[in-house]
């Protein structure tokens, strides 16, 4: 029993033995497979640096890398727009100001309720966004009312041209609106003038005469009760003769506002005579200041003595003369002034725009006109006007002697102005004098003079 145990163990050791050689003898074999397999993969980097080396560096190469390494900067540069290295980007954009259609038969058909524009909300790929930016003048949104009759709805808003690849939202995207079938009425044909800043206001107009007198007018009931009036706008823009113009035709309100109709014809000819009335007339010399005493004007002559003038014919019956005023209070030699036209009130140009005047210088003397009537104007009707004493007044006169001893009373009016005495009694009234002659100092001895007022 004790030798097999011996035996045993005996069996133990020899088997532990020969499974440490085997250990040993592996542990050694993976070693020399791994410094194989070292030494191959340095020798083979060596080989390829070496290739690589070669190729980069030889002439015959440089090239081919230089064009391969140019292609690969070009993709990573690029590489959003290819979609090399990168995804494509989604985008969204707002366009304001769409325009809104409808299919509705608009002869037939009145539409209220409809906006003219919304806004759209575009998303998508960047570029699809892009092109539908690009595009905003094709693009509109349609209100589809083709199926529908007269009455009130709520329509929903869909796009039109845009591209299948973008997701379009419309703010809003409905309205209600009301369909109304439209009715027809005859209006006689008005007018009114457009641009007349832009014509020469010295132009005068003949009454249009249109190429027809009357048009057609539709809309719906409602807005066909508030038109007043269409009128042909005529455009006067430039305009110096006769002119014939096609012209818009528009509707109003009785207020003189613009109603949305439609007008059948949308235009209409008017013929047009343009007239410039003009007058000619004398150019009058007024004196203005004072002269020194020892000196006045002999005589004066006017480069021309008439000018023509031109305003509308309203303006020339007032006018019969243009009266230039000329400062002598500085004049003390014979000389020649060059003096400025100023137009009448009204009137829009003249044929010359300056006088030349040659004045000729005298000495002054001086007489008395005595007994110069004096007459009131004015009158309240329910008084009688009577002098406290004579009703006339002593002048003094300064002219030269070629003038002076022509002048006399009938020269000059002397008035009193009685438009603000409204009761009877006794009153100072100031006394004004209107000289009916030029160069010509009239002096009063006495400014006013005494009146009684008494009732009829």
């Amino acid at each position: 029993m004790m030798k097999r145990r011996n035996e045993k163990k005996s069996l133990d050791s020899e088997n532990k033995l020969e499974l440490a050689k085997t250990i040993a003898e592996t542990s050694e074999s993976l070693k020399k497979t791994y410094t194989n397999i070292e030494n191959g993969f340095v020798r083979g980097f060596k080989k390829l640096s070496t290739w690589v080396d070669y190729i980069i560096f030889n002439q015959r190469f440089a090239r081919l890398v230089a064009v391969l390494l140019a292609l690969f900067l070009y993709l990573v540069i690029n590489g959003e727009n290819t979609g090399v290295f990168t995804t494509k980007m989604q985008q969204s954009i707002s366009l304001e100001g769409i325009s809104v259609i409808s299919n509705v038969s608009e002869s037939v058909y009145e539409v209220e309720g409809l906006p003219e524009t919304v806004d759209v909300i575009v998303r998508g790929e960047s570029g699809d966004v892009q092109f539908a930016s690009q595009q905003k003048a094709s693009l509109q949104v349609l209100a589809d009312l083709e199926s529908f009759g007269e009455g009130t709805y709520e329509v929903t808003f869909q796009p039109v041209n845009f591209s299948d690849d973008v997701e379009v939202t419309i703010e809003p995207s409905k309205a209600v609106v009301s369909v109304k079938k439209k009715l027809a009425n005859t209006f006689t044909i008005g007018h009114d003038y457009i641009n007349t800043d832009k014509m020469d206001k010295s132009y005068s107009l003949s009454t249009p005469v249109f190429s027809q007198t009357e048009v057609i007018v539709k809309a719906s009931e409602e807005t066909l009760s508030q038109v007043a009036f269409v009128k042909a706008l005529i455009n006067l823009d430039g305009v110096k003769a006769d002119f014939v113009q096609e012209c818009t035709l528009v509707a109003y309100d009785q207020s003189g506002d613009r109603i949305d109709v439609d007008i059948l014809p949308k235009t209409v000819g008017a013929t047009v005579e343009v007239t410039q009335p003009s007058k000619e007339v004398p150019i009058v010399i007024k004196s203005t200041g004072v002269m020194s005493d020892e000196y006045a004007i002999e005589s004066y002559e006017l480069d021309n003595e008439t000018m023509t003038i031109y305003a509308t014919e309203e303006v020339l019956d007032t006018i019969e003369e243009v009266v230039i005023e000329v400062p002598v209070n500085k004049i003390t030699t014979d000389t020649v002034i060059t003096m400025p036209i100023m137009l009448p009130p009204g009137v829009t140009s003249g044929s010359i725009s300056k006088v030349s005047i040659i004045l000729k210088v005298g000495k002054s003397e001086e007489v008395t006109l005595e007994n110069v009537k004096v007459t009131p104007i004015n009158v309240n009707s329910n008084f009688v006007v009577s002098f406290v004493e004579e009703n006339s007044i002593d002048v003094l006169v300064n002219a030269s002697k070629n003038i002076i001893d022509f002048i006399s009373a009938t020269d000059l009016d002397i008035v009193i102005d009685l438009a603000e005495y409204d009761k009877a009694g006794v009153y100072s009234i100031p006394l004004s004098m209107v000289p009916k002659v030029q160069f010509v100092h009239f002096a009063l001895l006495n400014n006013t003079i005494q009146i009684k007022l008494e009732e009829k």
